[in-house]
């Protein structure tokens, strides 16, 4: 059975432009850190700093404000299970495919 390697294709966009976009072997992210890098992205472009904190601080009893979502998608194409992890903001949008070779 013959094992092709697999690659992440990150690619951060605000409309038509392209802020961000690189490819990280599977074998150096898992899927956990992936999704944290994505929402650092994310955070990057779309969020101010004293929202970025927003999201990281812990007041008790508190509840936290979450500006947005990273979702996993699967879906079946040409015998062969696709993943997608992606996020967006209203003029953000990150994605993450596996793409393999």
């Amino acid at each position: 059975m013959e094992h092709k390697k697999g690659y992440w294709e990150v690619i951060c966009t605000e409309g038509l432009h392209t802020l961000y976009k690189t490819k990280i072997a599977t074998t150096l992210i898992s899927e956990t850190n992936l999704s944290k890098f994505l929402n650092f992205i994310l955070s990057k472009y779309a969020l101010t700093n004293d929202e970025v904190l927003e999201e990281l601080i812990t007041i008790p009893f508190k509840k936290k404000k979450k500006y947005f979502f990273i979702t996993r998608k699967n879906e079946m194409k040409n015998g062969r299970v696709e993943i997608i992890l992606e996020g967006q903001t209203s003029s953000i949008s990150v994605i993450a495919q596996l793409v393999y070779e």
